[in-house]
């Protein structure tokens, strides 16, 4: 019988990495599954450092150098308790990663905005409750210090399961803080530990886009060399499925050389792009890309890709997020390959509908140079940013519908609402991109004061002036705890009634609170009924004052 102990002297050559496996193998398992191809030294499961749980791979050392070749020809792919297994030499394994960690295949969900207490065993627990059927989840430690590091990841049975989590995760509350969640991409292949002086230039390295997705680091080198000698070559997928590149060449010449002989030219069947890489994400080519607005916002990258696929070669598709939640906006941009294809989409798509959306589709333009604004509002840029005024229990989506609705399909190309920092709770005000400077005029007009989730709209353009007269639905409260936050508040308001938002006034360096704040209710008789009813009343052991709130002064410019 095949033993599992560590030989003596470890043969890498003899030795295979198996990845794919499923959560319950153990040593066992596998050494009964390799024993199929000869004798087995030994077999390994890897497994989490901190909760023991599989890694979903392992190595396995057989006797002979054939037989682990035998293995790689013969049990790669198969089908093995539901999983379709990975086989490769070990050493070809370590190249370009750890083989101990798992392959990224569609199944693994990156998780941000944990808190300090959340283990790995809860976050499993949870995702397993919300989503389905989880493999493995892991909260990212301090190697130092063994804390959380906030973040961690899930893998799922399927692919399928993995895109519920991210629709279901994001935004969703777990122990009190909100989660954000996104598929993990295959990482970007290492580069080489050692390179010449001249390949350190970011003039000598590259960025290659639209490749065949048959090329290999081989083909790609041996493409480049029709401009000089190349340093490294890598091909990775992205995580719409695109085949792209990087390269280093000998020298910026060389480098500058493959751009002007290779760039928008065919190879094999697709027409490439090929750029200087420098460093970070390349910036898109504008007169080939388009701004996309309306969007669903269950559509996914890929649906976008998929959708503008249809009018020419598509470099990059992507759904513009929120940056704190990970919620999409609405919004997003496709890159094409060529302008004509851009002008096209715009052309023929503009109008169209998507996941039962009407996209508003026009050509990506340049941002001006960033400047930051004087306190306050940002000026306008188009004309169609507007403020709205709202319930709390508004979201961004009856937000979108409920302005469609009333100013037409595809009128409304960006949406949201914000929400409390510490809270997470909405704060009743609302932003609008419209798709015209005339649809706003129209908004002003016929959305303000409507009815929307129980409470009147209010919209002004950004840069408007807020009112200076108080609007009469809201009361200071002094006197505060300091141990109060801003629901403690909200709920102290509600025994009065219906409470728009809430507020506890905090010192903007250190965050402690001012002992004061502010309540705006649904309508001012409540906010008179409050100042009667609350004036006086203890709340955490102090007793709080309550008046009407007054205009503030205007600072002097």
């Amino acid at each position: 019988m095949a033993s599992e102990r560590r030989p003596s002297v470890p043969k890498p050559q003899n030795t295979v990495f198996v990845g794919g496996l499923a959560p319950e193998m153990d040593e066992g398992t596998l050494l009964q599954l390799a024993s199929s191809i000869g004798p087995v030294t030994f077999a390994r499961i890897f497994r989490d450092r901190d909760s023991g749980r599989s890694r979903n791979c392992g190595k396995v050392e057989f006797e002979t150098e054939d037989l682990a070749a035998k293995a790689v020809a013969e049990l790669a792919g198969l089908d093995f308790k539901g999983r379709r297994i990975i086989v490769q030499p070990f050493g070809q394994a370590s190249e370009n990663s750890d083989p101990r960690r798992p392959q990224v295949d569609g199944r693994q969900v990156f998780i941000a905005g944990l808190t300090a207490d959340t283990s790995s065993e809860m976050l499993r627990e949870f995702c397993q409750m919300t989503v389905g059927a989880v493999d493995t989840a892991r909260v990212f430690l301090n190697r130092e210090t063994r804390e959380s590091k906030g973040t961690g990841k899930v893998e799922f049975q399927t692919p399928e399961l993995a895109q519920k989590a991210v629709q279901e995760l994001n935004g969703r509350l777990l122990d009190g803080q909100r989660l954000s969640a996104r598929l993990m991409e295959q990482e970007r292949p290492s580069r080489p530990t050692r390179e010449p002086r001249e390949a350190a230039d970011p003039q000598c390295r590259l960025f290659l886009a639209n490749l065949p997705d048959e090329v290999s680091d081989a083909q790609l080198q041996e493409l480049l060399q029709q401009a000089g000698e190349v340093v490294s070559a890598s091909v990775f997928q992205t995580a719409q499925g695109n085949c792209m590149g990087r390269a280093t060449m000998a020298s910026a010449e060389e480098a500058a050389r493959a751009v002007n002989i290779l760039h928008d030219t065919f190879y094999v069947s697709k027409r490439i792009t090929v750029r200087l890489d420098h460093g970070v994400k390349p910036s898109p080519q504008l007169d080939s890309t388009i701004f996309v607005g309306g969007l669903n916002f269950n559509t996914t990258s890929e649906g976008l890709q998929q959708h503008f696929a249809n009018v020419g070669e598509v470099v990059h598709a992507s759904v513009f997020t929120v940056k704190g939640t990970g919620k999409p906006k609405g919004s997003g941009k496709v890159e094409f390959q060529t302008p004509d294809a851009a002008l096209s989409a715009v052309q023929q798509l503009d109008g169209s509908e998507l996941d039962g959306r009407q996209l508003h589709v026009k050509l990506m333009e340049a941002k001006p140079p960033l400047t930051r604004p004087p306190p306050g509002l940002r000026p306008p840029e188009s004309g169609r940013q507007i403020f709205v005024s709202l319930s709390t229990e508004t979201s961004a989506e009856m937000l979108r519908e409920f302005c469609e609705t009333c100013l037409g399909d595809g009128s409304v190309t960006y949406c949201h609402v914000f929400v409390d920092k510490d809270t997470g709770e909405p704060k009743g005000i609302g932003k609008l991109e419209l798709a015209s400077a005339e649809l706003v005029d129209r908004a002003l007009k016929e959305l303000e004061g409507a009815m929307l989730q129980g409470s009147h709209l209010s919209l002004r353009r950004p840069g408007d002036r807020l009112p200076q007269e108080p609007d009469g639905r809201t009361v200071f409260v002094g006197g505060l705890s300091w141990d109060l936050d801003s629901k403690g508040l909200k709920a102290f308001g509600e025994q009065v009634g219906e409470v728009s938002y809430a507020a506890v006034f905090t010192n903007r360096e250190t965050g402690k609170s001012k002992g004061s704040g502010k309540v705006q209710f649904a309508n001012s008789e409540l906010a008179l009924k409050a100042v009667e009813n609350l004036n006086g009343r203890e709340l955490l052991g102090r007793e709080v004052s309550v008046r009407m709130m007054e205009a503030q002064p205007r600072k002097p410019g």
